[in-house]
Order: structure tokens, then C-alpha cells, then sequence
């Protein structure tokens, strides 16, 4: 199954969509335009029973905001929305994360490593996640079978709604960059269930 991912580091032609105007929902699953730094969550987020995702670092933030059109004014304020983000919605938590970052956010329950674009990346869980893998995408699979709905705040071309889909359960996805968005409301429709 080849499924694009939306890296910083990506080179070549980006997949990208015709950017979303509006938020989308297909059977239950969402994907909208959000930037994290806007710290009034959106109302379907709170519906999840679970939250996923790989946040940016620092290296990364400036080409995913010249690719998204915006400017975040420092990570450390966009690593302090993502706290904000764990913190109020309080559910079981799963994100990759590097040093800088985890300096940032709450204290994880735990965490491992597993491979990310090539690189073994600390995965850190909170409140009472639970997950094993070797990779991303192989701790999705697993976190799909334990969950039944996972927000995705930085969801790129829509890996983990994706990999849930093809589970059976539901998503709610967002990213800041309406192209990436327009992308994943274009192409879900053909995520075929199993």
C-alpha cells in the first residue's frame, strides 16, 4: 500500500489538493483546516477516544509554514499548543516527538522508539496509551485496533485517518496547510474499508 507522506524533509513534487474551504465529513470521519496555534479546539476533536500524531520540530516548523502560508512565531509557542491540546482533551495520547519538544509538553507515561522516516524517534504515551510497533505506521495499526476514534491535528496526506479507516473505525483529521487537507478530503472517499 503506498501512502504519500507529508514530510519537511520530503524532495520532489508534494501531493497536494485543491486547498479545503470548509471542513469535510465522510461516514463519521472529518478532516478540516486547523492550525494548532488557535487554541479553541474544534468541536468533532472532542469526540475522539484517542489522539495520534507527529507533531513538527523545529527544523521542520519554517517549510511546513512557508508551504502552509503562515508563520508561527516560535516552536517553543507551537510545542505549548500542542501541551494545550493533550491537556484539555485528556485521552490517551500517542506522538512522536524529539528532545526540544519533549522538554515542552506534560511528562509522558512512557515511551519507546520506532523508526520515522528512517530514524528510530522517541514515541511518547500519555494517559494510559498503550502501544507497540516497530514503525509509525505499524503503531497505528496496532492503536486501531484498540480505539475507535483517533484525532490527528497535524495529519499531513492522512496516514493514521487512513490506516483507522482500513480498521473500520473513524477519524478526525486537520493539519494548517488547506492544500494537504484538500488532498485527504479528495482521496478518503477511496480508502477502502477491509
Amino acid at each position: 500500500m503506498n501512502i504519500p507522506y507529508h514530510s519537511a524533509l520530503a524532495a520532489g513534487k508534494l501531493e497536494e489538493g485543491a486547498p479545503l474551504a470548509e471542513p469535510y465529513c465522510e461516514n463519521e470521519c472529518w478532516v478540516m483546516v486547523w492550525d494548532v496555534n488557535d487554541r479553541a479546539i474544534p468541536d468533532p476533536y472532542h469526540r475522539c477516544d484517542l489522539l495520534y500524531a507527529e507533531p513538527s520540530w523545529p527544523a521542520g516548523l519554517k517549510n511546513f509554514d512557508a508551504r502552509a502560508g503562515v508563520e508561527t512565531s516560535s516552536f517553543r509557542d507551537y510545542a505549548l499548543s500542542v501541551r494545550h491540546i493533550i491537556e484539555t482533551l485528556n485521552v490517551p495520547t500517542v506522538m512522536f516527538v524529539g528532545a526540544q519538544a519533549q522538554r515542552l509538553l506534560p511528562i509522558p507515561d512512557y515511551s519507546i522508539e520506532a523508526d520515522l522516516n528512517g530514524n528510530l524517534t522517541p514515541v511518547c504515551f500519555w494517559n494510559g496509551a498503550m502501544a507497540s510497533g516497530a514503525s509509525n505506521k505499524d503503531i497505528i495499526r496496532d492503536l486501531a485496533q484498540h480505539y475507535n476514534v483517533v484525532g490527528d491535528f497535524c495529519c499531513g496526506y492522512g496516514t493514521t485517518g487512513r490506516l483507522f479507516k482500513e480498521a473500520g473505525r473513524e477519524f478526525v483529521m486537520s493539519d494548517y496547510n488547506a492544500q494537504v487537507c484538500g488532498y485527504v478530503a479528495a482521496n478518503m472517499d477511496g480508502w477502502n474499508l477491509l
